[in-house]
C-alpha cells in the first residue's frame, strides 16, 4: 500500500446511472504514486507503464495502489477502499533502477 487518494474528475456515460471518474484520471493517479514512490517523481526513470481499467470509481471513493517490486518491474492494482473492489487490474510498470542501488521500501 503507497497513498491515498480522493478521486476528482467525474463523468457520467450513458450506461452508468450516477457519475463515474473517467478511466483516464484514474490511471494518472495510479502513474503519480509510482512515480513519487519509486522515480522520486523523475518521469525519465518511468521507462514502461500498462494496466487494465477493470471496474469503476464513484464520487467520494479513495483509491488505494498495491505495489509488488522484482528487480526493475513493479506489479501493481489499485482498488477502491470503501467497495474493496479491484479498479485497475495487472498493472506492470518498468523503472530504470541504473542511478540507485536499490528501490526505495514502501510502507
Amino acid at each position: 500500500m503507497l497513498d491515498y487518494q480522493k478521486t476528482r474528475h467525474w463523468t457520467s456515460p450513458p450506461r452508468f446511472t450516477r457519475p463515474i471518474l473517467q478511466g483516464l484520471a484514474t490511471y494518472g493517479m495510479a502513474c503519480q504514486l509510482l512515480l513519487k514512490t519509486y522515480c522520486d517523481y523523475d518521469p525519465g526513470r518511468l521507462t514502461s507503464i500498462g494496466a487494465r481499467l477493470s471496474a469503476p470509481v464513484f464520487p467520494g471513493e479513495t483509491l488505494q495502489l498495491d505495489c509488488w517490486e522484482s528487480g526493475d518491474e513493479i506489479s501493481f492494482q489499485a482498488r477502491v477502499v470503501e467497495r474493496d473492489v479491484i479498479v485497475l487490474s495487472h498493472g506492470r510498470a518498468e523503472v530504470d533502477v541504473s542511478s540507485y542501488a536499490t528501490l526505495p521500501k514502501s510502507n
